[in-house]
């Protein structure tokens, strides 16, 4: 497979073009369903955890590599922030 990029803008709205990707390719790979959908939510949680950090993100960012097992990176381009973030005590 090599590797497949998707970008899209950094918004809640094109969430279900990441999932529908991440769900194409995770089938084509022999994934059960229960795989699939596990491996949809850990994208879908990535990428809405990345959305909700402060910074303006204009692009978001969906690399999926199979070099030894399924591989999958969300990012942004968004300012790089401290991590871990900081626990609000509050």
């Amino acid at each position: 497979m090599g590797e497949v990029a998707l970008t899209v803008p950094a918004k809640p709205e094109y969430l279900h073009v990441v999932r529908a990707v991440v769900s194409g390719i995770a089938g084509r790979h022999g994934l059960t369903f229960e795989g699939i959908q596990d491996l949809c939510l850990a994208a879908n949680e990535a990428a809405g955890y990345l959305l909700a950090l402060p910074g303006e993100a204009s692009r978001l960012v969906l690399r999926m590599r199979n070099d030894h097992g399924l591989e999958l990176l969300v990012t942004t381009d968004a300012p790089a922030t401290t991590w871990p973030p900081q626990l609000n005590d509050s």
